[in-house]
């Protein structure tokens, strides 16, 4: 009967909300329904608490262990700074299905001396199913929304919206809440393809990225911890697969840490761990066009130089070289590298003197005497000599701004060309 009463508030309510505030008559306590990442499912309608927690995505656990209530379902004991203040705590009933996590129940008590009954632990253990059943349904139903989203991302790459209020007007219509700034990573499709073939011919009413989307999200859940990527965004765009990692933190080893994260995840699907991935810099809603084509010149030059990941950060000049198919053009590369380096690579060649490798460690350590000497174990004296004939050879000068960038931009480019085994000569 108890069961019966809790899926009925589902059948005949406002879906998630009226269970939560079902189980609040039983318990006597606020009640919310979250994802593993902490995202509001539902919530009793008096549950002014959430509204107030800082939404900060870094400062929702301080005390988060196992609770010793006995009961079928995983039981937590958790608090906060917001609760801590609120001399509050709250209990989190785990959701599960198989080996999937689909969230928590939680439940906010008054003090820790508040006591749930053996009949609430009942009630709770059938609202763990109840649950169960509505987030199966809302993920269905979100799955279908995805397609709109699919075509929402590819017109943001399309530059088809003149304005951020047209953007965030079409992505409030289709149940999408969107970052400020994102990166864009993209790999090619045809991988995915070959995995969801089948998938995508038994359920014709979802499409590549929704089903991409679905695993990914299900083996972060798997890992029970609070990610970013829980809004990460995916879609497919002509040859490739987009992914749209929101900027949580400005930094650069964050954006790192994050696009690691992701190649693992597509490792498992795949079950490939040489995933490629070409990722742009940070942008706003408005400039995706130019994330896409910073992330396809980095996934370019990352196919061509045999890398598994390629940050467009990285690539400085080297873009420059890319030819109208987006393919590195070696030949204008190694003309250019040539042009600069010539005389000290054919001398090197030909005398063994090690001009280019006194060069590359001059330049490494900011045209920085001492420390060049040190790093090459040759006297101080002996690096200005080599130096000297450096700028003899090349016509240049270390005095002049110009001749320093050709000579930091020459040397980046013999070092990818020999990575890839095209040595100038």
């Amino acid at each position: 009967a108890l069961y019966k009463r809790l899926l009925s508030s589902l059948l005949q309510g406002d879906t998630m909300n009226e269970l939560c505030e079902e189980i609040k008559a039983i318990v006597g306590h606020e009640v919310a329904v979250v994802t593993p990442q902490f995202a509001l499912l539902g919530q009793s309608y008096h549950f002014d608490w959430w509204n107030m927690l800082p939404h900060d995505g870094e400062n929702y656990t301080k005390n988060f262990r196992k609770s010793s209530i006995q009961s079928k379902c995983e039981i937590f004991n958790y608090t906060n700074t917001y609760l801590d203040e609120a001399v509050s705590y709250a209990i989190l009933v785990s959701i599960n299905h198989g080996d999937t996590h689909y969230g928590y129940i939680m439940i906010v008590m008054e003090t820790e001396n508040s006591i749930i009954s053996a009949d609430e632990i009942q009630a709770l253990e059938f609202a763990t199913i109840a649950a169960n059943i509505e987030i199966i349904k809302q993920n269905e139903t979100n799955q279908i929304m995805r397609r709109f989203w699919n075509e929402f991302l590819q017109a943001l790459i399309n530059e088809e919206y003149k304005t951020f209020e047209d953007i965030h007007k079409r992505a409030a219509a289709i149940g999408l809440n969107l970052e400020d700034r994102y990166a864009l990573a993209i790999t090619r499709r045809q991988p995915f393809y070959k995995i969801y073939q089948e998938a995508l011919q038994e359920q014709p009413h979802l499409n590549l990225p929704s089903l991409i989307y679905r695993d990914l999200m299900a083996n972060i859940m798997k890992v029970r911890k609070m990610s970013p990527l829980s809004k990460l965004l995916v879609c497919e765009y002509q040859d490739h697969i987009v992914f749209f990692i929101p900027r949580v933190k400005n930094s650069p080893i964050f954006l790192q840490n994050l696009v690691a994260e992701i190649r693992s995840l597509l490792g498992v699907i795949l079950e490939d761990p040489y995933v490629k991935l070409g990722v742009s810099r940070w942008c706003t809603v408005n400039a995706i066009h130019n994330g896409y084509t910073e992330a396809f010149k980095a996934l370019q030059i990352c196919t061509s130089l045999g890398h598994s990941t390629m940050f467009f950060e990285e690539l400085d000049s080297v873009s420059i070289f890319l030819d109208t198919n987006g393919m590195l053009d070696t030949e204008a590369m190694e003309d250019y590298c040539l042009s600069v380096l010539g005389p000290i690579i054919h001398y090197d060649k030909f005398h063994a003197s090690g001009l280019l490798n006194a060069l590359d460690s001059y330049m490494n350590n900011n045209l920085s005497v001492t420390k060049t000497a040190q790093e090459l174990f040759i006297h101080k004296n002996t690096l200005r000599y080599r130096l000297n004939k450096i700028a003899n050879f090349t016509n240049a000068s270390f005095s002049n701004i110009d001749d320093i960038v050709n000579f930091s931009i020459a040397l980046k480019i013999y070092h990818y060309l020999s990575l890839n085994n095209h040595f100038p000569h």
